[in-house]
């Protein structure tokens, strides 16, 4: 189970990539917790651990048994892990636009709530987090994902975190296709933050001095101009 091939990848990341759910329980039901650790531990070339081909795929019964028996500390690890451009696996998910609902859910249902709200904040080497380099769909997935998972604080450090281009989450899915779901999204946001706190998320500046209100118009998209106007005060919406 050691060896590995030129891309120094195991049997392990063969199995779990094609999520032999049978194979993976035949095979690990004699090892100790120690063993198993040293198993998905391993990394290939690319600094990745089987779990990355894991959560990609979502075989969601595949990551619980693969991380039931490890410790708290051991899950950790294993799930925070960045590969040598910095990036997780749950970036690894992002990039292949596996549905981020699925992903998460898949990982709630075996990791600590702590540890997956903290790999929402991860950046990789270029300051990027998943949601900045996923599908703009899978982005307003996100969006509504932590709305309803996460407490207010880290809501808004997901929501203010930029790359290295300057962009929030309201940046890249500020566009036309997507600005009624932006609309809609802070309606429901401000239940959770006072006026003043979303007008900072929208008075937010890229590396290029642009808010989503400048991306949105240069769209062509109205929705979200209208929705500031008809819920902000004439103070705020100045502003």
């Amino acid at each position: 189970m050691e060896l590995a091939d030129p891309s120094e990848r195991t049997a392990m990341f063969c199995i779990s990539t094609r999520g032999c759910l049978q194979t993976l329980k035949l095979l690990l039901k004699d090892f100790s917790t120690k063993e198993k650790w040293q198993l998905l531990s391993k990394q290939d070339s690319l600094g990745q651990t089987p779990l990355f081909d894991v959560a990609s795929d979502v075989y969601s019964d595949t990551m619980k048994t693969l991380l039931g028996d490890l410790t708290l500390e051991q899950q950790r690890k294993l799930i925070y892990l960045q590969d040598r451009c910095g990036q997780t696996l749950f970036h690894s998910a992002c990039v292949k636009g596996i549905s981020l609902n699925m992903v998460m859910s898949s990982l709630r249902g075996t990791v600590n709530h702590k540890i997956l709200a903290k790999l929402l904040l991860i950046l990789d080497n270029k300051q990027r987090a998943g949601f900045h380099i996923a599908p703009k769909n899978q982005c307003s997935e996100l969006m509504l994902w932590c709305k309803d998972n996460l407490h207010s604080e880290l809501l808004l450090k997901l929501l203010k975190l930029q790359d290295s281009e300057g962009r929030t989450l309201f940046h890249i899915v500020s566009t036309k296709d997507q600005a009624d779901f932006i609309a809609s999204f802070f309606d429901n946001l401000s239940s959770t933050f006072d006026p003043n706190t979303v007008v900072e998320f929208l008075s937010i500046q890229d590396n290029n001095q642009r808010t989503a209100l400048h991306i949105a118009a240069a769209a062509g998209s109205s929705e979200l101009m209208l929705w500031c106007k008809d819920n902000l005060h004439s103070e705020l919406l100045l502003k």
